[in-house]
């Protein structure tokens, strides 16, 4: 099973079979900020099981991992940490008082990268990264050959709208851009995705800087049912589903703002008005769900919120942070996956839904557009729960079409997104960046220095400040 075997010791086997074109095997390391439950955690690990079955050793940085709430493939049988995952747990918070996340995500990167080339440096092939590119600056002062995985523009997903957000965000926004650049290779989800980086990043589409595609894939192909579904279900802590009574419509998204899972809900209940309260119909939401985050508990406590409102107890479930085995189960059971985001830069989970013959009704934008065959593999609707609501009732009314297009959904997914095409793709970029000439960049960076001094002078204000507080904290405690 996929979660339990083990990256170095499977690099170690292949490396005598060594098989994308290059010399030797490589050293690869990845810098990652924080290893949760989410889609670019999930692309960063297969990133590194394409490594691996290429003959590559793999080592994987971060900031952060929870054992108890993560991916299979990154623990052991016993539930340990596997070995080529490090973590270094540096000083520097996640946020502070909710605030500064950009900066004290630039300071954590920062300290993971240095703490790996203390480590590793002088041994390292190739550096692959994503999410925060100011690492980059770093490795390329040690002419190191890096790839950069750019999910989407970070300046994008920050809001811009006060005087104050504006300042703020204006040495960030030109730090990741430059840093983003200096990257020897840069490598995107999705042809949306490109296109929004070269109208974002205008000057590197100025210098001719492009990015290459490479489109995820679905990591559930190396997982088998190894339980009864019954069985598999009562892991779910009082929660009973009976399948042969209740038909499903399942939702699978991080539970937050910016997945629109308030469309699922509302579509399901216009969709209940439109087949007279037809109660063999029912929804469940499943996904990651952080509890140290404060836009996940606001989120799932205003999902809950909306279910009561609109008398929905009986006919919607919520599941948070569930495992790929109960996953794959959800999957195997429902009638079609419903994908709420608007404008989303790619989505996994149309591609596992396509990998378990299950149509997807999802938003008529972003990265859905590449992947969902409207009308063959399922719907691309409008963002409205009307929009929706009718995508639901064709598959449910009409008989046979949720398993035609589910069968065409599979087919789809084994022409255009199947491992073994994600790994070739990443032999390639692999291939090529290690036989690029990898010179320091910082000489034709000069304008750089001045935005990363007021960006570290930030950062250091926001260290003496929190210090400040700590201190101020700990006094009035103490004469309490």
């Amino acid at each position: 099973m996929f979660a339990t075997k083990d990256l170095s010791k499977e690099c170690r086997a292949k490396s005598s079979a060594h098989t994308d074109g290059t010399s030797k095997p490589l050293r690869i390391n990845i810098i990652h900020p924080d290893l949760g439950l989410g889609g670019a955690e999930r692309l960063i690990l297969d990133f590194a099981r394409a490594c691996s079955t290429a003959g590559h050793e793999i080592k994987l940085y971060t900031a952060f991992h929870d054992e108890n709430r993560c991916f299979e493939d990154t623990v052991n049988t016993e539930g340990k940490r596997v070995d080529w995952i490090q973590v270094y747990n540096s000083l520097v918070p996640r946020n502070f008082a909710g605030r500064f996340h950009a900066i004290c995500a630039n300071l954590r990167c920062l300290c993971v990268v240095f703490f790996a080339l203390w480590r590793d440096c002088g041994k390292v092939d190739v550096w692959i990264l994503d999410q925060v590119p100011i690492p980059i600056f770093v490795l390329k002062i040690f002419a190191q050959r890096t790839i950069f995985y750019c999910h989407f523009p970070d300046c994008l997903l920050a809001p811009h709208n006060t005087t104050l957000q504006r300042l703020y965000r204006t040495p960030i926004d030109y730090v990741e851009e430059h840093c983003t650049g200096m990257a020897d290779c840069i490598v995107v989800n999705s042809y949306f995705t490109a296109e929004v980086f070269s109208r974002t990043f205008k000057r590197l589409y100025r210098k001719g800087i492009s990015p290459e595609v490479v489109y995820p894939t679905a990591s559930l192909t190396e997982l088998e049912f190894t339980h009864d579904v019954d069985a598999t279900f009562r892991t779910f802590p009082g929660k009973s589903l009976i399948f042969q009574e209740r038909k499903i419509f399942l939702s699978i998204n991080r539970f937050d703002s910016n997945k629109n899972l308030r469309l699922a809900i509302l579509a399901f209940h216009k969709f209940i008005q439109q087949n007279r309260n037809d109660a063999t119909y029912m929804l469940i939401l499943a996904g990651g769900f952080d509890s140290r985050l404060q836009d996940n508990v606001q989120v799932l406590r205003e999902l809950r919120r909306l279910k009561d409102d609109l008398e929905l107890s009986d006919s919607v479930l919520f599941l948070p942070s569930i495992n790929n085995h109960q996953k794959q189960v959800l999957l195997h059971h429902s009638l079609c996956v419903l994908y709420t985001p608007n404008e989303e830069h790619f989505g996994i989970v149309p591609l596992e839904a396509m990998q378990y013959h299950k149509p997807v009704v999802a938003c008529n934008s972003g990265g859905p557009k590449e992947t969902v065959i409207h009308g063959v593999t399922g719907f691309l609707c409008e963002n409205t729960p009307e929009s929706f609501a009718c995508a639901m009732s064709k598959l449910a009314r009409v008989s046979g079409l949720a398993e035609r297009m589910g069968n065409a959904a599979q087919l789809n997914f084994g022409q255009k997104f199947d491992v073994v095409a994600f790994r070739r793709r990443v032999r390639e970029v692999l291939s090529n960046t290690a036989e690029s000439n990898c010179e320091p960049q910082i000489r034709s960076s000069v304008p750089l220095f001045w935005y990363l001094w007021i960006f570290l002078s930030s950062a250091l204000l926001l260290a003496i400040f929190i210090c400040v507080s700590v201190y101020h904290h700990s006094v009035h405690f103490f004469e309490r």
